[in-house]
Parts: structure tokens; C-alpha cells; sequence
């Protein structure tokens, strides 16, 4: 018996430490949530494109590259330090438009939204209520049931938000490849990587870096009305993904490998649009259903060592083997 009100009462302060922690201050090692929506996707940046340069540089897993090493030196055009520079410049930029924002107080709000539909949910059985912590199965099953459709309903707000970014990012992408002079002018330094690796994720110009990257960004969070704690989510996976499809590694346990896996968007799918041969193709970063819509999904072999062979071009649809002729003549024109 009292071994039982033991494990009852370690039970209870437990979850009586959890909820405290659900009202956090607002400073975290001096920042508040709104700053923190630009500082942690642009430390998640460097962290995480360090990881796979130092996979790189060891040459660790080299059965999972999706090209040589050395193809980085025989086929991009700038150095890796000029890309980390440019890159350190637009984050730069990104941090004081961030925190330009926090001053403006945009994104408050989201954090409304956020704690009108959190309070819904949990109305059903207060988390705060003494008797929540107690053993009683009828309770502790309205807890559970709460707990799944609060976490269903958060995640469910952060793939609505990806599909805002995807989309904004798709046809701002689409529209730059079929316009010659955006394409030119503006999202041409991107493609100076034909074999792309991690630091280079984000080295587009900075008209484009404003354009897509971070309007489409600021879209999702007012769009969907996200939290400064929901937007650190999405804005830290969005960015971590865009590192990850630029590693040049296709790792089988990585997450958001097992995400390309669910979604059709992996690492290789965007690696083809690097290709000479697919640059028109494969234009979506999160979900392919604009590219399928649009009839830009790359359909023939995944392979990033050449391009299609005749005939394998010849047993596509007539309708994407003309879009496809019409792609090569394009680039011979650029």
C-alpha cells in the first residue's frame, strides 16, 4: 500500500513539473520565442550542414553519397568559401529582418490561436485538475484521448504550414525557370551547384533568399496562424530539410529521409533538379503534387551520373518527351 501512494505521489509531481513547464519565460539566454523563430532554424543550419561536412571529410558512409566527393571540385562553379560566405550573409540579413519583426510584433497573433484551440481541447479535462493525476482509468483515458488530438491537431497545423511554404516556393521556382531574365538575374546563382552539398543549401541571391525563402516562411506562419513555438518547429524542419536534400548523402535512418520516403520529396529528388539534365524537373521541396500537377516531375531513371538515354526518353509519354526537348533546347540557350 505504500509503495502504491509512493508512485502515486512521484507520479503527480511529475506531471505537476511537466505542466509548470508549459508556462516557460520568455527569455531564452536572452532572446524571447519571437527571435528565437530566426536564431534556432539558422543555428539548425550550420549544425546540421557541419554534420554532413564532416561525413565528408572523414569520408564516413561513403556507400550512402549520391555522388563523389570530388565532383564538388570538377563541376561547381564557385568555391565552398565564397558559398559560406554569401550564405553567413544572408542569414545575417535573415536574423535582423527577424528580429525586425519581433519589434513590429508580428506573429502575436498566432500565439492567440494557438492557446484559444489548445484551451478547446484540454477543456474536455482541465490538465491542471487535481484529479488528473490519480490512477483512475476513466480519467486517465480522457487524458490520453486529449493528449493524441491535441498532438494530431499540432502536427496537422505544422504539414498545412509546409504545404503553404511548398507552395509558395514551388511557383516562385516554377516562374524562375520559365522567365529567362528571373532566371538570370536572379536564381541562377543557386544552380552554380551542379553537385550541391550541405553548406550550400541556402546560396541563392539575396533577392531570391527574400522572395522565396523567407516570405514564404512568414506566409505560413500568418496563413495558419502559428504559435512563435509552432513556427520554430516548422521553420527549423523546413530549413534542416533543405540542408539534408543538398548533403549529397541519401542516409537510410536519417528522418528526413524516411520523410522523402512518405512524401516522394527526398535528398535524390532534388539532387536531379541539380542535374543539367533535370533542372527542369522536380522543382518542389516538401511534397511533389505541384510537380505532378504541373507535369515537372522527373520521370525516368533516378540516376544523378548521367542523363536519360534516347531510349529511355522515347518510352515516356509523348506529351513529357516533347516537354522534355523542349527543356534540353532551353538550356542550350542559356
Amino acid at each position: 500500500m505504500g509503495s502504491t501512494q509512493e508512485l502515486t505521489g512521484l507520479f503527480q509531481s511529475l506531471m505537476k513539473s511537466l505542466h509548470s513547464r508549459v508556462h516557460r519565460p520568455d527569455l531564452y539566454f536572452g532572446f524571447n520565442e519571437a527571435q528565437l523563430t530566426a536564431v534556432i532554424p539558422v543555428s539548425s543550419y550550420w549544425l546540421s550542414a557541419t554534420f554532413y561536412e564532416l561525413l565528408a571529410y572523414f569520408d564516413l558512409f561513403p556507400e550512402y553519397r549520391l555522388q563523389p566527393t570530388e565532383e564538388e571540385h570538377r563541376r561547381n562553379i564557385p568555391s565552398k568559401a565564397h558559398v559560406i560566405k554569401t550564405v553567413l550573409t544572408l542569414h545575417v540579413g535573415q536574423l535582423l529582418l527577424g528580429f525586425v519583426m519581433d519589434y513590429l510584433g508580428i506573429g502575436s497573433a498566432g500565439d492567440e490561436t494557438s492557446a484559444w484551440w489548445t484551451d478547446l481541447i484540454w477543456s474536455y479535462y482541465p490538465p491542471h485538475h487535481p484529479s488528473t493525476y490519480s490512477w483512475d482509468s476513466q480519467i486517465l483515458l480522457q487524458r490520453i484521448a486529449s493528449t493524441i488530438i491535441h498532438v494530431s491537431f499540432l502536427l496537422g497545423r505544422q504539414l498545412l504550414a509546409l504545404a503553404v511554404i511548398d507552395t509558395w516556393v514551388f511557383w516562385f521556382h516554377f516562374t524562375a525557370h520559365k522567365v529567362q531574365w528571373i532566371y538570370r538575374n536572379i536564381h541562377s546563382i543557386h544552380h552554380e551547384l551542379h553537385t550541391p552539398y550541405a553548406y550550400g543549401a541556402l546560396y541563392n541571391s539575396f533577392t531570391e533568399s527574400f522572395l522565396s525563402d523567407i516570405m514564404a516562411c512568414v506566409m505560413a506562419q500568418v496563413i495558419v496562424g502559428l504559435s512563435n513555438r509552432e513556427a520554430i518547429v516548422l521553420f527549423t524542419f523546413a530549413t534542416m530539410k533543405q540542408v539534408d536534400d543538398h548533403s549529397g548523402y541519401c542516409l537510410p535512418w536519417s528522418p528526413f529521409t524516411i520523410y522523402g520516403r512518405l512524401t516522394g520529396a527526398s535528398g535524390v529528388y532534388h539532387a536531379i533538379h541539380h542535374q543539367m539534365w533535370g533542372m527542369k524537373s522536380n522543382m518542389a521541396n516538401y511534397f511533389t503534387f505541384w510537380d505532378r500537377f504541373m507535369d515537372t516531375k522527373y520521370l525516368g531513371k533516378r540516376t544523378l551520373q548521367s542523363p536519360p538515354s534516347k531510349a529511355e526518353v522515347d518510352s515516356w509519354p509523348s506529351q513529357r518527351k516533347a516537354v522534355h526537348l523542349a527543356q534540353l533546347k532551353e538550356l542550350k540557350e542559356q
